[in-house]
């Protein structure tokens, strides 16, 4: 499962329905392990916690 984040942003993404999904090549950075580092988007969790996300 990808997780991305915009460059320059602290916010890691991983359902590719979340608002805030980043889609521009070359605006993000994209790895596929969970982060160690940075902050875990809210919209992604709440997605995560209902059933919703889509990976």
């Amino acid at each position: 499962m990808p997780y991305r984040r915009k460059k320059g942003s602290d916010t890691w993404h991983w359902c590719k329905n979340c608002s805030n999904w980043p889609t521009t090549p070359g605006t993000y950075e994209e790895q596929y392990t969970k982060p160690t580092t940075g902050e875990l988007d809210n919209e992604c969790k709440a997605k995560e916690q209902a059933g919703t996300c889509q990976k």
